[in-house]
């Protein structure tokens, strides 16, 4: 076998072991360890028997050849053949081992025999005649009853011929099955017993180990207050010891940047307040003083109109007049930039549609806006204000840069969050390129990150831009209230 196929078997092996359970792995060392012992102690008894028995067997076999032939003179000599034949089935059925005798001539003619159906002629042609002890050894036999050992032994010195009887080993056999049988069931009994020893041992190792193994998990989660519990005093006892310990240290880490990250969100909450009535007040400085002066020059310049040199004067005071206007509409956009009325009064999507229907008549892009589950619903103040901005923004971005022609804005909120999508079909960028260059796109997902959202542009050269967040609603509901 080529050494990468071997590498390939152990590796795939290695890889079943490492994947296994461990009390699966320590229930089959167990198990394989019992069935290892007992089938080595089972075959090394088998052996001894096996060996043991035939030795015995050897010896009854010669020892019954002798026995017999020192009988059988005595029937012989007065040409008893009936005492004779009787004398050795008396013996065959007194012995449950023996299975065959018979009596050979000095001419290898057969003189007695115990066989019922008629004498096997090839017995005679498994030994040499005249036996002596060079031949007259016990000899193994297989038949279709089993192994017999056949043994000779000469009847005075052979005058008479030769007594040859066999012992069978069936009987023995059975005994030495019967006995392995038993030591199978023992050992079956034994690895049963065992298997529920291993089952008792692996939930005594792995029920600590679980319980690690759960905490981890819920540590993952970010919960810390979980606690293992511990009663043994041994290696594993420590170690869950020491893992308390380390949750215990997490957890005041943990509680130590909570704190910190609860102060620096409530830093930049106050921070957007301030900005937020900072516009405020812009804007109410923009609307009254600065409209109001305006109005006024209007009025004056109408008085002008009736001064010398009319025609000259009233071109003049025309293009004035249209100057001025356009500059009080402008003044009326930044106001609305600024912090647009309609949201205050109406809520997030009315400020959103007033938006939209002015950046439509600015930038002449079709705008589909969907919002849903709104209805009447409003939200926090500043939540609707930081939605408001991030979608103002998006879309100062879109008719400065992508070139679209068409967007569309989703909106939509749950019990649990609001959700967003901002899609142009424009000439796209490559965020890799430009992310960190525009100041724009990191305000949006500043005012997202702020409130415990996330926003995620996606773009790509020619293929449009698509911008989408997610704010929870739980997390910010009452922060408008506080400032």
């Amino acid at each position: 076998m080529k050494p990468t196929v071997v590498k390939k078997i152990l590796d795939a092996l290695w890889y079943i072991a490492n994947t296994v359970p461990l009390r699966f792995k320590i229930m089959g060392m167990v198990i394989g360890t019992a069935f290892i012992i007992a089938l080595f102690t089972t075959l090394q008894v088998k052996r001894v028997m096996m060996q043991e028995t035939m030795r015995q067997l050897q010896d009854v076999s010669c020892s019954v050849a002798r026995e017999l032939a020192s009988r059988a003179p005595e029937y012989i000599l007065v040409n008893d053949l009936f005492g004779l034949t009787r004398m050795m089935r008396s013996a065959v059925t007194n012995r449950r081992d023996l299975r065959y005798a018979f009596i050979v001539s000095s001419k290898n003619e057969i003189i007695a025999h115990t066989f019922h159906g008629g004498f096997p002629e090839d017995l005679l042609n498994v030994r040499n005649y005249p036996v002596n002890k060079s031949n007259g050894s016990p000899l193994m036999l297989n038949t279709n009853e089993g192994i017999v050992w056949d043994c000779a032994a000469p009847i005075l010195e052979g005058t008479l011929g030769v007594m040859r009887v066999g012992v069978s080993t069936k009987r023995s056999m059975d005994v030495i099955h019967a006995l392995l049988n038993s030591m199978l069931m023992t050992v079956t009994a034994v690895a049963i017993c065992g298997l529920f020893f291993s089952a008792f041992l692996t939930w005594l190792l792995t029920r600590p180990i679980n319980a690690l193994l759960h905490a981890t998990r819920a540590v993952r989660r970010g919960d810390y207050s979980i606690r293992v519990k511990g009663s043994s005093k041994d290696e594993i006892g420590e170690l869950v010891e020491a893992f308390n310990d380390m949750l215990r240290r997490l957890a005041e880490v943990e509680r130590l940047r909570k704190e910190r990250e609860s102060l620096r969100q409530e830093y930049l909450r106050r921070t957007i307040v301030a900005q937020e009535e900072e516009r405020q007040r812009i804007a109410r400085e923009l609307h009254d003083q600065l409209g109001q002066t305006l109005a006024s020059l209007r009025l004056d310049l109408r008085l002008i109109e009736n001064a010398p040199n009319k025609n000259v004067m009233l071109e003049r005071i025309d293009r004035l007049r249209n100057t001025i206007t356009q500059e009080m509409d402008a003044i009326h956009d930044l106001v609305l930039y600024l912090r647009p009325s309609v949201l205050d009064d109406m809520g997030l999507v009315p400020a959103i549609e007033h938006y939209i229907s002015d950046y439509v008549s600015r930038s002449g892009t079709k705008v589909d806006f969907i919002p849903i589950g709104f209805d009447s619903r409003r939200l926090d103040p500043l939540l609707e204000t930081s939605i408001y901005r991030i979608i103002q923004e998006a879309l100062t971005n879109i008719v400065r840069h992508s070139k679209a022609k068409t967007v569309t804005i989703i909106l939509e909120a749950s019990d649990q969050e609001i959700r967003a999508v901002v899609e142009d079909d424009g000439i796209g960028f490559d965020k890799k390129a430009l992310h960190r260059k525009s100041m724009g796109l990191y305000g949006m997902e500043e005012r997202a990150r702020l409130l415990r959202g996330r926003l995620n542009i996606r773009s790509s050269p020619g293929q449009g831009t698509m911008i989408d967040f997610v704010i929870p609603v739980s997390g910010n509901m009452g922060v408008g209230d506080e400032s």
